[in-house]
């Protein structure tokens, strides 16, 4: 019996809006270097769901893994306070992120 595997679109969406108040960030000078590194695995992690979809192998899940801890770690040094919207996007899509690892775990068990 197939499993039927989660939708990704709120998080594709939450990583688009995401990206963009990045780019609005980076332009606007705020902590540039981090941004452009958020920017980067953010890229890395869209590309992976336009090929991917929902199905994870082990580089997919290190990549989100990986944006999910560059982003935990600007949240604490509160690089992602420069810009409110860039903010509430991030807590918005860190437990999309993390929804999304949970369920490579269960249907990868299965």
């Amino acid at each position: 019996m197939a499993v039927a595997l989660p939708s990704v679109a709120p998080l594709r969406a939450s990583l688009q809006r995401f990206r963009h108040y990045l780019e609005v960030a980076c332009q606007d000078h705020l902590g540039a270097d981090a941004l452009h590194e958020l920017l980067r695995h953010v890229d890395a992690v869209l590309m992976d769901l336009e090929t991917c979809g929902a199905r994870q192998d082990e580089s997919t899940r290190a990549r989100v893994s990986t944006l999910r801890a560059r982003m935990e770690a600007s949240d604490r040094a509160t690089i992602l306070d420069s810009d409110g919207d860039l903010k509430r996007e991030a807590n918005m899509l860190l437990p999309l992120l993390a929804a999304h690892m949970g369920s490579s775990r269960v249907g990868g068990a299965a």
